[in-house]
């Protein structure tokens, strides 16, 4: 059963509503929407009921696009309106059934064409304007035959169509003239093999059944007892690897004198090795400082405009704080070993020889050879 604003319509089936499937209502065309499931052969019926209003209205139930009934309620009028059949005359009545749409491969038929609400259960309500009431026999509605489609047209699985006229007593109905207001309300149930909706994802697979177990009974129980149990085999005990021996192979020729003396040079070393990253520390400290030191210093001659005198103190001040630094890093760190330098071979230098000096010969100028 489906509800909106006042408003209640379903299709039965052997007295149950069929259950509905995604259910939606469309703002724009003030439709509301479902889908629900059909097995062929069986009865349907159609019901609307409306809550009280002040207003004339009517219901039309189409099914597969044919008008089927027609029924008008005054204000205030809440009974629920039910569709279950075509009147075929004013003592007989056929009823609605789901029905296998026949398909055939007749070429006459390629022509054919699937009407657009086929497969849909529609019900317009109306607002209407009562204009007269008469009394009069109802009317009758004209039961075609099922109708037949080329399978090229590919119709919906399911169509409606009528069963065996049913005889029901003689009554009168009245013909109410009436002018329609405007549409309030549209419900579309549009109808489909079950396993249709199941393969479109549009209604839920039901979930395989449990396999049911009986409890056992007392001759499966003697049944158990005398068959023959096999023997337990007993656990084999797996056996310990064996541990491996550890050989600790020494770089140097002579090996410890004790255990204890080794472990003592290991905390020395350990110590004057945290001692050396302590005083690196202290170094890194100072370095800090005078580069702040530097820095107000560098400010500080800007602004006065000191001389270079006070720029001679400064590099003085930081000389001697880097030589407390390095003062400090030297007592901190470990003593260091210091090699003996290996005595140097003086070379004795060779002596020179001294080369004499010959002398020149002065040549004898005669007072002739310079006249001539």
């Amino acid at each position: 059963m489906v509800r909106h604003d006042g408003y209640t319509a379903s299709v039965v089936v052997d007295g149950a509503d069929l259950p509905e499937y995604l259910t939606k209502f469309n703002t724009v065309k003030n439709e509301l929407s479902c889908w629900i499931p059909s097995e062929a052969g069986k009865e349907f019926q159609i019901r609307f009921r409306r809550d009280g209003a002040d207003y004339h209205s009517r219901a039309l139930f189409r099914v597969d696009g044919r008008a089927i009934q027609n029924s008008f309620r005054w204000k205030h009028d809440t009974r629920t309106l039910l569709c279950d059949g075509a009147i075929t005359s004013a003592t007989t009545r056929c009823p609605l059934l789901f029905a296998k749409t026949v398909v055939t491969d007749d070429v006459t038929l390629l022509s054919s064409k699937v009407p657009s609400e086929q497969g849909d259960i529609r019900i317009e309500h109306w607002g209407v304007e009562k204009l007269q009431r008469l009394r009069g026999p109802p009317r009758t509605f004209v039961v075609s035959p099922v109708e037949i489609f080329h399978k090229s047209a590919k119709p919906v699985p399911h169509i409606a169509c009528f069963g065996e006229e049913q005889v029901f007593p003689p009554s009168t109905a009245s013909i109410n003239l009436h002018r329609d207001a405007e549409r309030l309300l549209t419900i579309v149930f549009h109808y489909r093999p079950l396993e249709y909706l199941q393969a479109r994802c549009i209604a839920l697979r039901p979930a395989p059944p449990r396999p049911i177990t009986s409890p056992p009974t007392n001759e499966d129980k003697r049944t158990a007892e005398a068959r023959p149990q096999k023997p337990s085999r007993p656990l084999k005990k797996r056996r310990a690897s064996p541990v491996p021996e550890v050989i600790d192979i020494c770089d140097t020729e002579s090996e410890p004198a004790a255990s204890g003396s080794g472990s003592q040079d290991g905390g020395d070393d350990d110590m004057a090795e945290i001692n050396r990253l302590r005083a690196e520390l202290e170094i890194k400290r100072m370095e800090l400082r005078l580069a702040d030191l530097e820095e107000q210093h560098r400010k500080k001659r800007k602004l006065n405009g000191e001389a270079s005198g006070s720029q001679g103190a400064t590099r003085a001040l930081v000389a001697s704080a880097r030589e407390v630094a390095t003062t400090t890093k030297k007592e901190k760190a470990s003593p260091i070993k210091e090699e003996k330098a290996s005595p140097v071979k003086e070379e004795k230098a060779t002596p020179i020889k001294k080369e004499r000096m010959t002398p020149v010969k002065k040549e004898k100028t005669t007072l002739e050879g310079n006249l001539s």
